[in-house]
């Protein structure tokens, strides 16, 4: 998966990756030669940062989007930091 794909899908999500392009590029190729998962750090839509597994981020961090603000939804209703 290449840089711009993974970013996409954080932002997809309301989140904003904080892991550079060349930080990303220096990642995969050192599990290229391990041959295991790699984690991002990234600012959750809540406004917390994180660092995940990307296959993890991509499984279970699944939002309902209010449909009337793009917004993504808690069990608080609550939004991104602007």
């Amino acid at each position: 998966m290449n840089y711009e794909n993974v970013v996409e899908e954080f932002n997809k999500k309301c989140c904003k990756l904080l892991v550079t392009k060349e930080e990303y590029n220096n990642i995969i190729i050192s599990i290229n030669r391990k041959k295991y998962n790699y984690r991002l750090k990234y600012i959750a839509y809540c406004g917390h940062e994180h660092i995940v597994f990307y296959n993890v981020f991509k499984s279970y961090i699944s939002l309902k989007i209010n449909k009337n603000t793009d917004h993504p939804l808690s069990g608080s209703n609550r939004r991104p930091p602007s």
